[in-house]
């Protein structure tokens, strides 16, 4: 990947009709940084030529870090001649912890921009910091709201019109004294990072490095709580205001840390749940924008694929996709308070999460239909006898419960891979063939008269709130 990235800069340098690049990352991460190997070295001379092409690249080079940033991810921001960053974004540059050296000439560049004690902070001790923090330290240019990245791209494609010459004579001028310098630091930082890759501690490092990659807490959303203990995740809801209505950022880190947890030999189950009094409202719906189909399918496909256990505990009512998608569990609790609402064939929706096969599979076909066509709610004690939950717990021992869960970290992770596997083999085909049909449908739904009608009316009615 340096390479490739390399050599498109070096390229596009020299390439009249390229007058800016923009760097950032997909889904919830802009980068962990650098992937370490226990039994190999990192290409210090791909380090070094990736970080050269940043320090001499001749135009505007901009950077939008649209979530966490980390070490080699962090470093060589201040490179960027315009940095903006994600409400969601953190930086983190913890090489010193990880018997790494700086890079990315951030030795010079963080405390010329931020002031020697902060940079002290973060390159020794590791400190991370949120967008807030990096735009008080002059780290960043600008925060952007996460749901306004997209517009923040649109607007600047129209950099284009901008004449080359004025672009790359400004920047030369504003960085005549400062290129020499940064090419000078780069290959100290360079010389120390070779000397230290080959060192007797190096391997060592890597190894607590790779563990502390795999188990951190993603707090990449301050809408998604993240945590781990014992060997189980926690997935909270965290927008009470909004009665934990998800939005489509929410389920990019969800997919996110489930798909990832299941390649974490250290994670056994993983627990969902809402904060305060709701589970969730079900997905949020925007005046403006149509739901992101394929962020809802990769969401249900990490849920039906997720190899280990799965549990939720629906702490308050679960609306729409929130109480389809519990079949998908394996096992669901249910606080007392709890109600369970399908209204999507009012709002113009069709069936999602494979409920059209597995609520009636589950609680017969006259009591889905019910929910389905009519929308009609259901209690906990409705769930209960209806098979679509394990168990009511009374709102008050919820934390007792977690408590317990919680233990469920020292269980053989293969044991209970291979008893999920074998109780789900004839399952698992069908439910992912179902997910496409029911995934075509509603994007067939979305062009419907109904669902337009609805939109409408759900305009209207934001209007005059």
């Amino acid at each position: 990947m340096f390479r490739t990235i390399t050599k498109i800069l070096n390229s596009d340098a020299l390439t009249d009709n390229i007058v800016a690049t923009i760097f950032t990352g997909t889904g919830t991460y802009y980068s962990s940084g650098l992937e370490f190997h226990a039994d190999k070295l990192p290409n210090v001379a791909a380090i070094k030529e990736f970080i050269s092409a940043l320090i001499n690249y001749p135009k505007l080079l901009i950077s939008i870090v649209n979530g966490p940033a980390i070490g080699i991810g962090a470093a060589t921001l201040p490179l960027f001649d315009i940095v903006y960053a994600s409400n969601q974004a953190l930086f983190s540059t913890p090489f010193i912890h990880y018997g790494f050296t700086l890079e990315g000439c951030s030795s010079y560049l963080f405390p010329r921009i931020m002031g020697k004690s902060k940079a002290m902070e973060m390159l020794l001790l590791g400190e991370t910091i949120t967008a807030e923090d990096a735009l008080n330290s002059n780290l960043i240019s600008k925060i952007i709201p996460d749901e306004k990245i997209n517009k923040l791209f649109e607007k600047l494609t129209t950099l284009e019109k901008l004449p080359l010459g004025v672009i790359q004579t400004t920047k030369k001028l504003l960085n005549v004294t400062l290129k020499d310098k940064l090419n000078e630091f780069h290959d100290k930082e360079i010389t120390a990072m070779e000397k230290v890759s080959k060192s007797s501690a190096y391997s060592n490092a890597v190894e607590k490095f790779k563990l502390r990659k795999k188990t951190m807490a993603k707090v990449s959303s301050e809408n998604i709580l993240l945590f781990l203990k014992n060997g189980v995740r926690i997935i909270k809801i965290n927008r009470p205001k909004l009665r934990n209505a998800i939005n489509e950022s929410m389920l990019h880190t969800i997919t996110s840390t489930l798909n990832s947890d299941a390649l974490n030999n250290d994670i056994v189950a993983t627990i969902f749940t809402g904060s305060e009094t709701y589970y969730s409202s079900g997905l949020e719906l925007q005046v403006d924008k149509l739901p992101n189909i394929v962020a809802i399918k990769e969401f249900i496909s990490a849920l039906i694929n997720h190899p280990k256990l799965l549990i939720t505990v629906v702490n308050g009512p679960a609306i729409g996709i929130a109480a389809m998608i519990l079949p998908l569990f394996d096992i669901v609790y249910a606080s007392n308070y709890a109600t369970l609402s399908t209204p999507f064939i009012h709002n113009g929706f069709s069936p999602e999460a494979c409920s059209s096969y597995l609520f009636p599979r589950i609680m017969g076909k006259s009591k889905a239909m019910e929910m389905f066509l009519l929308g009609e709610p259901i209690t906990a004690e409705d769930a209960l006898n209806f098979n679509l939950i394990s168990e009511i717990v009374a709102h008050e021992k919820l934390d007792q419960l977690f408590e317990k869960l919680v233990t469920i970290g020292k269980l053989p992770l293969d044991v209970v891979q291979s008893t999920k596997k074998l109780m789900n083999v004839m399952l698992k085909d069908k439910l992912n063939a179902l997910h496409e049909k029911e995934m075509a449908l509603i994007d067939k739904s979305l062009q419907s008269n109904a669902f337009l009608e609805f939109l409408r009316k759900f305009k209207s009615r934001k209007s005059k709130l």
